[in-house]
């Protein structure tokens, strides 16, 4: 039977014993197992939707186990909490509280990286760095991006190269 079933099996029982004709303290005698129950499936459910990690340079979010140095990338800020099995907000206050360091990882997170290139002139930085400095707009710079032009190119670096 899949937890969804299980689930589903709980939430039936506990309709009939609250439909049955037994006193209050009998009912929550009978319900408080079955409670505890639904809620351990809940967590194995959780478990098992957990978003799966990458090791791939377009992630914008590092954790770094500061024991073995193993990396794991994710997508979100909110993809890693729920893989340390935490909500958003918490995770968020624990990082800030403890300098970026929450249950022995060390957690980073950096925006995407580009490189603009024209003839030997190299530019490295975010898409509004770039055209700061270039003093020309974001919208030129993503245009290039998507169609570079013969001798004008801006493409995504590795964010995590220093």
């Amino acid at each position: 039977m899949t937890i969804k079933e299980q689930k589903h099996q709980i939430v039936l029982r506990q309709c009939e014993i609250l439909d049955s004709d037994l006193s209050e303290e009998e009912r929550n005698e009978k319900l408080k197992p079955l409670f505890k129950e639904f809620c351990r499936l809940k967590q194995l459910q959780m478990k098992q939707n957990k978003p799966k990690t990458k090791k791939t340079i377009d992630m914008s979010v590092r954790l770094t186990d500061i024991d073995t140095g193993e990396e794991r990338f994710f997508e979100s800020m909110i993809a890693a909490a729920m893989f340390l099995d935490k909500s958003a907000s918490v995770f968020n206050k624990e990082v800030r509280k403890n300098n970026g360091i929450i249950q022995g990882y060390k957690y980073e997170r950096r925006n995407k990286k580009y490189r603009y290139q024209k003839g030997n002139r190299r530019i490295e930085g975010s898409i509004p760095e770039i055209a700061r400095r270039l003093e020309v707009g974001e919208v030129y710079i993503r245009a290039l991006n998507s169609q570079p032009t013969k001798n004008i190119s801006v493409v995504e670096i590795d964010r995590w190269k220093d």
